[in-house]
């Protein structure tokens, strides 16, 4: 087994013991209906990851986690059902395929406004203290952490769009993609536990 391909199982033991420490965590989930939502939304992300990282199937991949997103946009806003900015989020993807006929710049642009959704109610529910102090706090941090690695991934996918891009600065983009990919996982895996139960 090569090198290459060890290091991708790694990264993909990394994101399964994510899962698991999420779903080992429902019992003492400081809310049940929270802790469904998080255990969702890092199931697909396995998957999601299985295509990406092991299979190399870029649009699948990318698909799939457009559906993490909506999980974690629907944890974060502290509803039952879908906040109504999900469905705007297809309009990036709407103009992306009418604009390049690319359907994988067009599922990109759907995931782009999918994390925004989530993103902007992972910050709404900071400011609004809509969970207990740590686990807002975790949520937000993760959520700071999974926007730099998205950022990584376009800064290291656009070696594919312009000629002649640093290859320093891409080496850089890819090294950094699972060194804020990896602890943002962490810490969403943990953010649905009842700290304050375990501190009584």
């Amino acid at each position: 087994m090569s090198e290459y391909m060890m290091q991708n199982i790694s990264k993909m033991a990394v994101i399964g013991l994510c899962f698991l420490i999420a779903l080992m965590g429902r019992k003492n989930a400081f809310s049940r209906n929270d802790s469904n939502w998080l255990v969702m939304a890092l199931l697909i992300t396995v998957i999601a990851d299985f295509f990406l990282v092991l299979v190399v199937i870029p649009g699948l991949g990318v698909a799939i986690f457009c559906l993490a997103h909506i999980c974690h946009a629907i944890r974060f806003s502290g509803e039952r059902k879908p906040p109504w900015q999900l469905a705007l989020a297809g309009l990036p993807g709407l103009v992306a395929i009418i604009a390049t006929g690319d359907y994988l710049i067009a599922i990109a642009a759907i995931y782009a406004g999918l994390f925004a959704v989530s993103f902007s109610y992972a910050i709404r529910q900071f400011i609004r203290r809509q969970f207990p102090p740590i686990n807002r706090r975790l949520i937000l941090a993760g959520m700071i952490l999974f926007l730099l690695c998205d950022i990584s991934v376009a800064i290291f996918n656009a070696r594919l769009l312009f000629e002649g891009a640093n290859p320093e600065i891409m080496a850089f983009a890819q090294s950094a993609i699972w060194l804020f990919y990896a602890p943002a996982m962490v810490l969403l895996a943990i953010s649905g536990y009842n700290f304050t139960k375990s501190t009584k």
